[in-house]
């Protein structure tokens, strides 16, 4: 029977470096935060959507349905306490999913039976002959502390619900009778002609609702009533979406998604309107010498994505060269604005994506059937096929286009962005194209990938070259053979850290290794890890233990149970998940001290890591609690091991040498803690010898004058603690030191 720990070690597997997780910029945080890490319990929205939320919402809704208007003039309806429940749920919107369906029919219900009363309104206001007066119309500003009004309270909660759920999930829960098409739409452009800025919720609801609408299955040609006689119903669309990609806000990011799926439908295929509208798009990309431009080169790179996600290659590929010589303009690819290069590195994927045709490539690696079951009882019979993908194959399926070598470059540039975001869309592209290329143009990007782990790189092309690697092996595009090159960059980023004054960098580094971890896990067959499964697991556990961040801990120990659960073949793993996991390694003291020294106990392959990697690392650290967290960790590990083990043959008699070096104060800081910690744990297993190397490093540390300058006081205080260890143990001096 499976032992329970299983369910333990693949439940708290969670998805690394998402935009959510990925916002870090590695800067330092306070130590003094580990106070409040103690607290870890989840969101009070616990594992379901409550049902006395359920009830208290619908509550309100069918009492906004049946009241409207009249009942919130008269303060019954609470749309407030609504938008609280949701909000309550905003980093569980998946809780939402059973009961989405109700709240946005009601929603929807509620909103059109009120906007059905303006309609006479609605449709006098298309008696101007251009679009430019109907969307120009002026409105006086409203005062912010002005009460909403009914569709405006009705409209915040459907932006609500869409960003708790998100705007996808969302449309997919909206009405899309055809009779409500052409209403809906004259509405939104009455509405932008006639309300104020601060009702934006109302325009972005009926953009999102419009979205669903404009794919029902028929001419839109048929379902035009010339309300407007000199534009068609199709040019008022895109007109309107125009209007909306050219001011910022959350419309605009709507209104991309709806003129993507309108220019894309089957019955616009062949219509000048596409042409027309990339036309438009070039224009405002063009644009160099006007800051306000930005808004609209948003706007304009999200309707391209959009195009190439929702379009169909064999309609595209006439486009695709005019596409590429815009976005690769020179202003476009050197821009700092964070939005506008996100949306531009996700067009240059989609329109790389658009030049290749959609294949399984032969080459990659295939893992084949997998058996959880198998893993924990260490069987590898099912495992033979894991090197399927090194299996002979046609190398040159056929040649890829000489446009896609520019595309490439700049989602290989774009790892290197300043923003996570960027980075985090660049890898997937990288991805996702070389998905699709032969083995030979495959390894060219691979290798290009390898070389941000430079020396010279910074930290951000170290993030984008995990993020792409994790990417890169999720689709198999990572064989065997360049393990050798990988796994050693993958455990080297698991350790970067820059300092910087009076911080350092490289969190989000060591975050994003714990991810390539986790991807090899559910990539590769445990044959194929196995030579490398001691490395990684020590690695990984000296990350889950002893990073100063409690989100890379927490990410390497889910990484830790993924490799259990999927591989198998990491040295007492079961029994290490039942004490390492999200909530024991939340505070770093009980890490360091507590959770180290038990994992230690298992394997001296870890403990012997575990030594290395705090004499090597965390004693030479630049904050001064990590150093004494070190070296009080040290000084456990050091009661856990004989008198020939390796902190007393090895690293002892290194510490007393670094004592005395002329480098960094920090680090001689460091050593002498960790020396005076192993006194007082382990006084008994010193030689006489070290004893006498011990007694004498305080007159030399005098003699050569490093209680002075700069790290002189740490020294000192180091120094005094050495001399408390010594006294509380009653170490036996030899003669000669009496």
């Amino acid at each position: 029977m499976v032992p329970c720990p299983l369910l333990l070690c693949i439940g708290l597997s969670y998805s690394f470096c998402s935009p959510a997780r990925c916002k870090h910029t590695g800067g330092m945080k306070d130590p003094k935060d580990d106070a409040e890490e103690e607290d870890v319990s989840l969101p009070a929205s616990g594992s379901h959507f409550k049902p006395e939320h359920k009830s208290e919402v619908l509550r309100i809704l069918n009492e906004a349905k049946t009241g409207g208007e009249e009942a919130h003039a008269a303060g019954k309806l609470d749309f407030k306490k609504v938008r609280d429940i949701l909000e309550e749920y905003q980093e569980q919107g998946v809780l939402l999913r059973t009961v989405l369906p109700e709240f946005a029919g009601l929603i929807v219900d509620c909103f059109w039976e009120r906007a059905l009363q303006d309609k006479d309104q609605v449709l006098q206001h298309f008696g101007n002959a251009d679009i430019a007066s109907l969307l120009s119309c002026k409105v006086e500003a409203e005062d912010e502390d002005d009460p909403k009004t009914y569709l405006h309270e009705v409209a915040v909660l459907a932006y609500v619900l869409a960003k708790v759920v998100g705007p996808k999930n969302l449309i997919s829960h909206l009405p899309h009778d055809v009779r409500q098409f052409e209403y809906a739409f004259y509405y939104l452009m009455w509405s932008m002609a006639n309300h104020a800025a601060r009702t934006w919720e109302i325009r972005y609801f009926l953009m999102l609702w419009m979205t669903n609408i404009v794919l029902v299955p028929f001419d839109i040609s048929s379902i035009d009533s010339n309300q407007h006689d000199t534009l068609s119903l199709t040019q008022l669309l895109i007109e309107v979406a125009q209007h909306c990609l050219e001011r910022p806000g959350k419309v605009r990011d709507v209104g991309a998604l709806f003129v993507a799926r309108l220019l894309t439908r089957p019955d616009l295929s062949n219509s000048p309107h596409l042409p027309a509208f990339l036309k438009w798009c070039t224009k405002r990309l063009e644009v160099t010498d006007d800051d306000t431009a930005t808004f609209g080169q948003v706007g304009a790179l999200s309707a391209i994505a959009g195009v190439l996600k929702f379009g169909k290659r064999d309609e595209l590929i006439n486009h695709l060269d005019l596409i590429s010589t815009t976005l690769t303009l020179n202003h476009l690819l050197e821009t700092k604005n964070m939005l506008l290069s996100k949306n531009l590195v996700k067009a240059v994927q989609r329109l790389g994506l658009c030049y290749l045709k959609p294949r399984v490539v032969t080459w990659r690696y295939q893992r084949g059937m997998r058996s959880l079951l198998d893993n924990l009882h260490g069987k590898q019979a099912r495992s033979e096929t894991g090197s399927a993908g090194a299996q002979e194959a046609p190398l040159m399926d056929e040649f890829a286009p000489l446009e896609l070598e520019p595309i490439v470059g700049v989602l290989l540039e774009a790892l290197k962005n300043q923003d996570t975001i960027v980075r985090w869309s660049a890898a997937k592209g990288v991805g996702r194209i070389a998905a699709r290329l032969d083995k030979p143009d495959a390894d060219d990007v691979v290798n290009a990938v390898l070389a941000l782990f430079e020396l010279y790189e910074d930290s951000n092309g170290w993030h984008g070259g995990c993020l792409a690697l994790a990417e890169l092996a999720r689709r198999g595009l990572l064989l065997p053979a360049l393990f050798e090159k990988i796994i050693p960059v993958t455990l080297q980023a698991l350790r970067y850290e820059v300092c910087k004054g009076t911080f350092s960098v490289g969190r989000h580094v060591r975050d994003a290794g714990c991810y390539v971890c986790w991807a090899f896990a559910r990539a590769y067959a445990p044959a194929d890890i196995a030579s490398y499964a001691e490395s990684m697991s020590a690695s990984l556990l000296a990350a889950a233990c002893f990073d100063k961040e409690i989100s890379v801990r927490r990410a390497a120990a889910a990484a830790f149970q993924e490799c259990i659960g999927r591989l198998g073949n990491f040295p007492h793993g079961i029994d290490i998940v039942t004490k390492a996991d999200y909530f024991t390694l939340s505070n770093r003291k009980r890490a360091y001290l507590q959770i180290a020294t038990v994992i230690a106990a298992y394997d001296v392959r870890y403990h012997n890591h575990f030594a290395k990697f705090l004499v090597e690392n965390r004693l030479a650290h630049y904050d001064k609690e990590i150093r004494q967290l070190a070296a009080e960790a040290l000084g456990e590990l050091s009661g856990a091991e004989d008198a020939d083990g390796a902190i007393i043959a090895q690293h002892l008699p290194k510490l007393l040498k670094v004592a005395l070096s002329t480098g960094s104060g920090d680090v001689r800081h460091g050593a002498v803690l960790g020396i005076a910690e192993v006194v007082r744990v382990s006084p008994e297993k010193l030689t006489a010898e070290v004893k006498e190397d011990i007694i004498q490093l305080m007159p030399r540390i005098e003699g050569a004058r490093l209680y002075r300058g700069r790290g002189g006081e740490y020294i000192r205080m180091a120094v005094l603690r050495l001399i408390e260890t010594i006294s509380m143990t009653g170490m036996e001096l030899p003669t000669q030191s009496k």
